[in-house]
């Protein structure tokens, strides 16, 4: 009994063996660890398959096929499952055509969408080692189009994924590539402005011997059943986003609408922030755009009224060789006191004594001017140190130029070394109705030897003191100021000798005076603030880096220490006080 059982087993190994791929042909086999790859019985031959990442690490129960041709169109399969190795070894096999196929990848769920394949030709007594590299990360090209029969590419749409990778805008032929993002199904979707999102199909993972083809939606799938889809709309240039305002600016734009076609002529509007409209059409010259900030905006209108949007940040500042007052981006002036030490008595009936540094005035911004003034005040043998600034927002046209606001802050310390929270604080925002005449007809200002001009000032101001709190306060008043330009002087400064104009402005009882020259603005300021004459003259600039200017000689200057004496009146209340001392102090700044 025992004998016919082993006789019975062995016929049954040989039936196994010599049925080839026909052996068990729809279930799939675990591969034994220990099987030897070259393992052949005569006229036989062997396919080793080896299945990793492209990092080298072994995937194992991955399911491979083996197909076998047994006619033109008629195939045989046997599967086995990767081991831990990432390792399947189809043997015994006839010589013939096969097809080595994967259709799973870990992680996916939608095993349709994946295909590996190695196509072989396998002959008597051969062992053919393949392998299959899945890759950790994919590359995807993805193409937008818009409705057939066109199928014209989608700018500057928002292209995302969903698992969340990372949002790409499509180019001008309409692609957005996402490189190495990790190897998965996604589903694309799509953000068009006022057309709301849009979903794309799973494309499937096509490998051909182991590698990953492009992912790419082809001009010829339509994605959209929106027919009224916006048109695109494109700032081309200006590239460079700082201008001087003495400057044209060529601005360049396109729109193109899927059923209007290129847009052109009214339906493509410039518009600035702050100057308005500037013009229509493909490419505009603009001469002059005031300073300051400026979105500008390309709009673009189809025959149906849909409209998109481009916007670009431009900044202008202003300089002119020619001009008496420039303010170039990032332009700095510096001037010193003649009188840095001086005294007066305050409302008290006590003696201030005042300790002037020098003057610093900059332009960080493309249509501000700021003004810092640092001194110290010592009283009953104690030191406060005091800081002041003022901050002008500028505006031009083709003549003058106006100041439309005003920040002020002044701070006070304890002492002039602990100043890490001050005593008493001031700041004051002054918006001015219309526009601040500042200087009239700046590029020749002594044209017109005398001028008036009115504006009303709203102001709020803040007041702070360490012991008493805050308090808020509004005023509206109206100023009247008068400009006498007076003749040609001649004012030495730290870089030499320059021919000035003098520009005297008056409001009420407060004189200020200006001696400008060409191309530099302010070389020298004087104000009635005390019953001294205080003046401050230039003495550092980087205003010649932005011109071709012969330097002179230059001279240095010294400051007096002399002590002058004035009655300073001033309310007995505190706000108030400190509201007059900065008024006080804005006589001493260039604004």
């Amino acid at each position: 009994m025992h004998s016919f059982r082993k006789i019975l087993l062995f016929l049954l190994a040989l039936t196994v063996i010599f049925t080839g791929c026909e052996k068990n042909p729809s279930a799939p086999e675990h591969q034994n660890p220990s099987a030897s790859k070259s393992q052949n019985l005569s006229g036989y031959s062997t396919i080793i398959v080896t299945v990793e990442y492209d990092n080298g690490n072994p995937l194992e129960g991955i399911e491979i096929e083996c197909k076998f041709q047994k006619a033109e169109y008629s195939w045989q399969t046997r599967r086995k499952i990767t081991d831990k190795n990432g390792l399947a070894v189809f043997d015994s096999l006839n010589a013939g055509n096969y097809k080595i196929l994967i259709h799973e990848f870990p992680g996916f769920d939608n095993p349709e969408y994946i295909e590996f394949r190695n196509d072989l030709v396998l002959k008597e007594n051969q062992t053919i080692e393949t392998n299959f590299s899945y890759p950790t990360k994919l590359t995807l090209n993805v193409l937008v189009v818009g409705p057939p029969p066109e199928n014209k590419p989608i700018r500057r749409a928002e292209i995302s994924t969903s698992p969340e990778t990372v949002t790409i805008i499509t180019d001008k032929n309409g692609r957005a590539v996402f490189e190495n993002i990790p190897l998965r199904e996604y589903k694309i979707n799509i953000e068009l402005i006022y057309s709301g999102s849009f979903g794309l199909p799973i494309k499937k993972l096509n490998f051909r011997n182991g590698q990953l083809a492009d992912w790419v939606f082809h001009e010829s799938e339509s994605i959209f059943t929106n027919e009224n889809i916006p048109p695109f709309v494109e700032i081309i240039s200006p590239e460079t986003n700082l201008y001087q305002n003495r400057n044209d600016i060529h601005f360049v734009g396109e729109g193109y609408d899927y059923k209007d076609g290129e847009l052109q002529g009214e339906s493509l509007i410039w518009y600035s922030d702050i100057d308005g409209k500037l013009g229509t059409g493909r490419e505009i010259t603009v001469e002059r755009l005031n300073i300051g900030h400026h979105t500008i905006k390309l709009i673009g209108i189809d025959s149906d009224q849909n409209e998109t949007k481009d916007s670009i940040e431009l900044y202008v500042s202003f300089f002119d060789e020619q001009t008496y007052y420039p303010v170039p981006y990032e332009g700095y002036w510096n001037y010193q006191y003649n009188n840095t030490n001086f005294s007066f008595t305050n409302f008290r009936g006590e003696t201030e004594y005042w300790s002037l540094k020098d003057l610093k005035v900059s332009t960080s911004d493309v249509n501000t001017r700021n003004s810092l003034m640092e001194y110290t005040i010592t009283k009953d043998e104690i030191t406060n140190m005091c800081k002041y600034s003022v901050i002008d927002y500028y505006e031009t046209d083709s003549s003058n130029i106006y100041v439309s606001k005003t920040t002020e802050q002044l701070i006070i310390y304890d002492d002039n070394t602990a100043i890490d929270e001050p005593i008493e604080q001031i700041d004051i925002e002054t918006v001015f109705s219309p526009r601040y005449l500042l200087i009239k007809n700046h590029m020749d200002f002594s044209s017109e030897s005398f001028y008036e001009a009115t504006v009303t000032a709203n102001t709020i101001w803040s007041y702070y003191h360490s012991n008493f709190g805050s308090k808020t306060y509004t005023e509206t008043i109206d100023v009247i100021t008068s400009y006498d330009i007076g003749d040609t002087e001649i004012i030495s400064t730290n870089y030499g000798t320059f021919k000035t104009v003098p520009l005297i402005s008056t409001i009420g009882d407060t004189v200020r005076k200006w001696w400008l020259a060409r191309g530099i603005g302010i070389v020298q300021l004087e104000f009635n603030t005390f019953e001294f004459p205080l003046s401050a003259t230039l003495y550092d600039t980087n205003i010649f880096s932005f011109f071709e200017f012969t330097m002179v000689e230059k001279t240095a200057l010294s400051s007096s220490s002399a002590v002058f004496l004035k009655e300073l009146h001033s309310p007995p209340d505190t706000s108030e006080r400190m509201l007059e001392l900065c008024r006080l102090l804005r006589g001493l700044c260039p604004q």
